[in-house]
């Protein structure tokens, strides 16, 4: 381990702005990324206190002391020197006692990804191909016209579906959703129409909603149609061209008043010809179709959405670690079978796996060994991140000689070590 380094050398080539300061709040470092963001030169702040830098206008508020005072992680949108916006994630060191030594701040430009938010879910997204997308969703969000949204499992379907619903007239009614493909036939009877008092044994008492009478006056959010049995697609047809719903066990019917968002990864005309999905269905749905690309093929939005994820991990963790550029780069390399999803479970491994920042080595290893055992091998993700922590392991131990010095660099217990490396 190279202990004649800076302190601060591992945030020097960071992407991202960091601001560190001690339990006062007097300013200790700052990065190159930082002055770059920030418009200000190190000398101007290193050195000096924040609640002097807020009072001097540098800022409209102050990240390091509302942690200090919080004693928690904070994250605030700040303004610079009165005019730049930006993101800025506070995060406490604290010693054994629970006493705080010092706030790591990251701080990113308000613009520096494109990110179309949607409740807590978001869009992140530069490639042409979904910006191209999203212009044709935000034209279509204004209407009723039902939206048929395909591609490949994990690339987001139910977000750009929330995305839509937060763009349309309905945005303040309710936004429900169901999948096709996990449900039996009764049950997802019962769960889209609902069902009267008494309606069978196990029912509530007095009978219940269902999705398509509670999503009136919202949008109602159907993911795998494909899925959907076949009876059932008859009684959707119908509710559909009468917008009348009838509860199981009840005679008389109810009005609906639904925008209809659909979703698929198969080839539904195909099951049209096939005879397993009815062809007036489909042509009553179908509206406008939207397609989202895999994200091999919008390997631009792959570095955003890990720089996206790790952030999200900064804020739901509270430990403000380090993401190299290089590292996201590295990133583009890997055909992500399983897309966003899959992206996003990877991203929070890394971030978990991490010391204070993420080298690129570390990224490599699991890199290669993902390119090694592709799916269908008997090695899942899990095994190998499993290997990669008894490795990272054994090279800390190497380095360290102790086994408590190695738990406390890579932040966990010394239990936890040893079990690790039992596997």
């Amino acid at each position: 381990m190279n202990r004649d380094r800076s302190p601060w050398s591992f945030f020097h080539s960071h992407a991202c702005g960091i601001y560190v300061a001690d339990h006062q709040g007097n300013t200790l470092y700052v990065n190159p990324a930082y002055e770059k963001i920030s418009g200000i030169p190190s000398e101007e702040v290193v050195g000096r206190n924040l609640k002097d830098l807020v009072e001097s206008g540098y800022y409209n508020r102050s990240t390091t002391l509302s942690v200090l005072e919080q004693k928690q992680p904070v994250h605030i949108q700040q303004i610079i020197q009165g005019k730049k916006e930006v993101f800025a994630t506070g995060s406490p060191v604290v010693d054994t006692r629970g006493n705080v030594q010092m706030v790591i701040t990251v701080v990113e430009p308000k613009s520096s990804v494109t990110i179309f938010k949607s409740g807590e879910s978001g869009m992140v997204a530069d490639s042409p191909a979904m910006q191209e997308l999203l212009k044709t969703a935000g034209k279509v969000a204004a209407f009723d016209i039902p939206v048929l949204i395909q591609g490949e499992t994990g690339t987001g379907k139910e977000v750009l579906s929330q995305w839509i619903h937060q763009r349309s007239r309905r945005k303040n009614g309710p936004f429900l959703a169901v999948n096709c493909a996990i449900l039996s036939h009764h049950l997802l009877d019962s769960e889209l129409f609902g069902y009267g008092k008494g309606a069978f044994t196990g029912a509530e008492r007095e009978g219940k909603k269902g999705l398509l009478e509670a999503a009136s006056g919202g949008t109602l959010f159907l993911d795998e149609i494909g899925d959907m049995p076949y009876q059932t697609q008859v009684k959707l047809l119908r509710a559909l061209e009468n917008q009348k719903i009838r509860r199981i066990g009840e005679t008389q019917d109810r009005n609906i008043d639904i925008r209809l968002i659909l979703a698929t990864n198969r080839d539904l005309f195909s099951l049209v010809q096939k005879g397993t999905f009815r062809a007036d269905l489909y042509y009553r749905i179908e509206g406008i179709q939207l397609k989202i690309p895999p994200l091999r093929e919008r390997r631009t939005d792959i570095p955003l959405l890990a720089r996206h994820f790790w952030k999200k991990n900064i804020q739901k963790y509270g430990w403000a670690k380090a993401f190299s550029p290089e590292a996201a780069t590295l990133l583009k390399e890997y055909e992500w079978p399983g897309n966003i999803r899959q992206l996003r479970n990877f991203i929070e491994q890394l971030y978990i796996l991490s010391e204070q920042s993420l080298h690129l080595d570390q990224v490599m290893k699991i890199m290669e060994q993902m390119k090694t055992h592709k799916a269908g091998t008997s090695s899942s993700l899990k095994e190998q991140v499993r290997r990669f922590e008894r490795e990272r392991i054994k090279e800390v131990l190497a380095e360290t000689g102790s086994a408590r010095e190695a738990a406390r660099v890579l932040g966990i217990n010394p239990s936890t070590l040893f079990r690790k490396l039992k596997g």
